[in-house]
C-alpha cells in the first residue's frame, strides 16, 4: 500500500487497497442498497488493512458491520471460522437455544408436579417409564440443536482474498446453510428444503477474485458475486485489438498483471523514443511530470 511514497523511483499502477475498499463499499451501499455487512478476512497485513479500509468507508454511509471473523492466510478449510461468524460454534450460548431448552424443562417440571404418589406395586413400571421419559427429553434437546440454523444478521459478506482461497471458502459457506448464490434455482431449492424465505447473501470481493478459477469451479454458486476487476475491457478499441491478438496466440485472455506489464513497457519505450535523456534522474523527472498515461486496459498514473 502506498508504495510510491517509499521513493520517487517507485511508481504504482494498480488500484491501492484503500481505493478498492472505497469503491466497493460505496457501490454496495449506494448502488445495491445494502446496510448490514459481515467481513471475513485473512489474518495478515493485506486482510487486516482491507477490513479496516472497508469498515471505515461503510461508516461514512452509516452502514453497519454486524459480523467480523478472521481466518488463517492460505487456508483451505474454514468450518470453525464460519461457525463462529454465524453463531454455530457455541450454539449453547445462543438466546434462542436457551429458550428452547427452558421450554422443555418447564414442560417436564409441570408433568412431574402433576404426578401422584405411586403404589409400591407400580415402582418397577415407573422406573422404566422414567428411563423412557429421560431419553425423550434428551432427544428433544438434541432437536433444539438441529433446528437452529445460522444466525445471519447481515446482507452481504466482504472477503478480501484471492480466487483460489475463495474457491475453497464458498462450499464451506454452503455447508453452513448460508445462501450465497443469486441463482434462481439454487435460491428456490434452498428455501424449499430448509422451509425458509431467505434472500441470498451478497458476495463482495477485491480484484484478487479475478480469473477463470472461480467460474470454472463454482459457476452457479458464485452467481451474482460483485468484485473489482481493475480492468475495463470496453475502455478502448485499442484494448479490444490487443485482447483479440493475445487470444489468437495463447487461446486465453491475458491476466491483469500481463496487461499492466504491457502498458508499463509501452510507457517507458514511448518516452525513450520521444527524446534523449542524459541521466536516469532526468528520465524519472519526466515520468513524474506525466499526470496520466492511457494504457490498453487501464490508466497508469
Amino acid at each position: 500500500e502506498d508504495l510510491a511514497q517509499l521513493s520517487r523511483h517507485v511508481f504504482q499502477i494498480r488500484l491501492s487497497k484503500q481505493k478498492q475498499a472505497e469503491v466497493l463499499a460505496r457501490y454496495a451501499v449506494l448502488g445495491l442498497g445494502i446496510k448490514k455487512f459481515a467481513i471475513f478476512y485473512p489474518n495478515n497485513n493485506y486482510g487486516q488493512s482491507m477490513m479496516e479500509y472497508f469498515w471505515r468507508e461503510l461508516d461514512k454511509y452509516e452502514a453497519s458491520v454486524t459480523g467480523v471473523q478472521a481466518y488463517k492466510p492460505f487456508a483451505t478449510t474454514f468450518t470453525d471460522e464460519i461457525k463462529s461468524l454465524v453463531g454455530l460454534k457455541n450454539i449453547e450460548a445462543r438466546k434462542d437455544y436457551k429458550e428452547c431448552i427452558e421450554k422443555i424443562d418447564n414442560e417436564n417440571s409441570q408433568e412431574d408436579e402433576n404426578d401422584e404418589k405411586l403404589q409400591e406395586s407400580e415402582a418397577l413400571e415407573e422406573v422404566l417409564k422414567e428411563d423412557v421419559e429421560t431419553a425423550s427429553i434428551e432427544d428433544l434437546k438434541k432437536d433444539c440443536l438441529e433446528k437452529l440454523g445460522p444466525q445471519i444478521d447481515f446482507e452481504a459478506i466482504f472477503v478480501p482474498d484471492f480466487s483460489k482461497t475463495v474457491s475453497y471458502m464458498v462450499p464451506a459457506f454452503v455447508a453452513a446453510d448460508m445462501l450465497v448464490s443469486q441463482n434462481k434455482e439454487i435460491v428456490e431449492t434452498y428455501n424449499q428444503v430448509l422451509q425458509r424465505d431467505a434472500s441470498a447473501i451478497q458476495l463482495l470481493g477485491t480484484n484478487g477474485w479475478n480469473g477463470e478459477l472461480l467460474l470454472s469451479r463454482l459457476r452457479r454458486q458464485v452467481q451474482g458475486a460483485v468484485y473489482l476487476s481493475g480492468l475495463e475491457k470496453n475502455i478502448s478499441v485499442k484494448f479490444k485489438e490487443i485482447l483479440e491478438k493475445y487470444e489468437q496466440i495463447y487461446n486465453s485472455e491475458p491476466s491483469l498483471l500481463e496487461i499492466q506489464v504491457y502498458d508499463v513497457t509501452n510507457l517507458i519505450l514511448g518516452y525513450y523514443k520521444s527524446g534523449y535523456f542524459e541521466s536516469v534522474e532526468q528520465f524519472i523527472d519526466r515520468l513524474h511530470q506525466n499526470k496520466k498515461f492511457e494504457g490498453t486496459g487501464l490508466d497508469v498514473c
